[in-house]
C-alpha cells in the first residue's frame, strides 16, 4: 500500500497536468499569423491573408488567448463559452469590417495589458454576447470608412479597472431619408377637425428638420446595458447620424471619466440612466447631449404610435395627453454622485437632458445641462 501511494499521486498530477489548459499566443507580422500553445488540438484553426478563425471545443471553457504584433487582417471566435482575451500590444487593420470578432453569445472577458497601447480599424470590435473590458492598458480604434462603427455590443458591456479608450469614427452614413413631419389634428369650429399643415422647415435650423440614417458611423452602440466602473473613455464622432453611444437598455455610470463629443445625439439610452459616481461630459452638435427614450416606450400593453391614432379618434389632442401620462412615470435620469455635464450645440427643441419630459431624480452629484 505504500508503495502503491506515491505512483497514486504521481499519477493524479500527470492527470490534472493534462487537464490544464495551456495559454494560446497569436501574433501578427505584416498579413502573416503565428499561432503558439495548445490550439493545435484545442482548436479548429484557418488562416488567410492574415486573418484567423478559431472555432472552441465544449473543453475550452475559461480559455486564454493573447492577441499582439502588427499587421492587417481579423481575428474571429467562434465559441459559446466564456474566454479570456488578453490585448498585449496589438495593432491590427481591418478596412472591410470589424477587425475582431466574437461569434459566441457568452462573456468575452478582454484585458488591456498594464502598460501596452493597442490600435484597431477600420470597425475595432464586434461582440455578439456580453464584453467586459479591463486591465490599465489602452485601446484605440479608428474608424473612416462609410458606415463604419467602432464597437458594436449585442449583450452587455462593463469596463473595470483603468483602461484607457478611445474611438473616434468619421465615416458618412450609408444611406439617409428625410422624415415627413407628423401632421397632428386640430380642433375646428368645436364641431369638425382638419389636420395642421406640415412644420414648415427654416433654412439653417438643423433642429426642424429631421432624417432617418443607415449604417451610421456611431462610435459605440450595445444591444444591453453599458456599466461604467472606471477608465478614461473618450468617444468622437463628426458625420449626419453619427451617436456617440447607444445603448439599448440602462446606462450606469459608477467611476471613472466619460467623454463623448457627438454629431447626433451624444449618449442615447432605451431605458434608463444611474449617475453615481465618475465624470460624464456629453456635448452634441446636432441633437440632445443626453437622450433617454423610456418615456416613449410601450405603455399601457399598447405601442405609443396605436395610443395616439386611438386619442385622435376620441378627439384628444395626443400630444398633449403623452405629455401628461410622461410626468407620471417613475424617473429615467436618476443621479445620487459623480458629475454630470451635457450640451447641445443645436436650438431647441435639442435639449442637454432629454428625457421626454420625465422628471429626474437628482439627490447627489453635479449636473450642469
Amino acid at each position: 500500500m505504500k508503495k502503491l501511494l506515491p505512483l497514486l499521486i504521481l499519477t493524479m498530477c500527470l492527470a490534472l497536468q493534462a487537464c490544464a489548459k495551456e495559454d494560446i499566443y497569436v501574433q501578427w507580422n505584416g498579413n502573416n499569423v503565428k499561432v503558439d500553445g495548445a490550439s493545435r488540438h484545442l482548436y479548429i484553426c484557418e488562416t488567410d491573408n492574415g486573418t484567423l478563425e478559431m472555432t472552441a471545443t465544449d473543453a475550452d471553457k475559461n480559455q486564454t488567448i493573447h492577441l499582439s504584433g502588427k499587421g492587417t487582417g481579423r481575428f474571429i471566435l467562434n465559441s459559446n463559452h466564456t474566454t479570456n482575451i488578453i490585448l498585449d500590444g496589438l495593432e491590427l487593420q481591418c478596412d472591410t469590417s470589424y477587425a475582431i470578432v466574437f461569434k459566441g453569445k457568452k462573456s468575452i472577458k478582454m484585458t488591456l495589458t498594464d502598460g501596452t497601447v493597442n490600435i484597431l480599424g477600420d470597425e475595432g470590435i464586434n461582440a455578439k454576447g456580453n464584453l467586459r473590458i479591463n486591465g490599465n492598458g489602452s485601446l484605440t480604434i479608428n474608424a473612416t470608412q462609410d458606415g463604419h462603427k467602432g464597437m458594436r455590443v449585442h449583450g452587455d458591456m462593463s469596463v473595470t479597472d483603468n483602461p484607457t479608450i478611445n474611438i473616434t469614427t468619421s465615416g458618412q452614413p450609408l444611406k439617409s431619408e428625410k422624415m415627413t413631419p407628423p401632421i397632428m389634428p386640430q380642433k375646428n369650429d368645436g364641431a369638425t377637425r382638419k389636420a395642421t399643415p406640415p412644420m414648415p422647415e427654416h433654412p439653417g435650423n438643423e433642429a426642424f428638420v429631421r432624417y432617418t440614417y443607415e449604417g451610421t458611423s456611431k462610435g459605440l452602440k450595445v444591444s444591453g446595458s453599458i456599466a461604467i466602473k472606471g477608465g478614461d473613455i473618450n468617444i468622437k464622432t463628426s458625420t449626419p447620424g453619427a451617436e456617440g453611444i447607444e445603448t439599448k437598455d440602462s446606462l450606469l455610470m459608477a467611476g471613472g471619466s466619460l467623454h463623448v463629443e457627438a454629431h447626433n445625439d451624444a449618449i442615447s439610452v432605451g431605458r434608463k440612466m444611474v449617475v453615481t459616481g465618475g465624470t460624464i461630459y456629453a456635448i452634441s452638435q446636432t441633437n440632445d447631449g443626453i437622450d433617454i427614450n423610456g418615456g416613449m416606450k410601450p405603455m399601457g400593453g399598447a405601442p405609443t404610435m396605436d395610443l395616439m391614432r386611438g386619442m385622435q379618434k376620441e378627439g384628444i389632442d395626443p400630444m398633449q395627453a403623452m405629455r401628461e401620462m410622461m410626468k407620471n412615470r417613475k424617473p429615467t435620469y436618476i443621479q445620487t454622485g459623480g458629475s454630470v455635464t451635457c450640451k447641445t450645440l443645436a436650438p431647441p427643441p435639442e435639449e442637454g437632458l432629454d428625457t421626454d419630459e420625465i422628471p429626474i431624480l437628482h439627490t447627489g452629484g453635479t449636473l450642469n445641462k
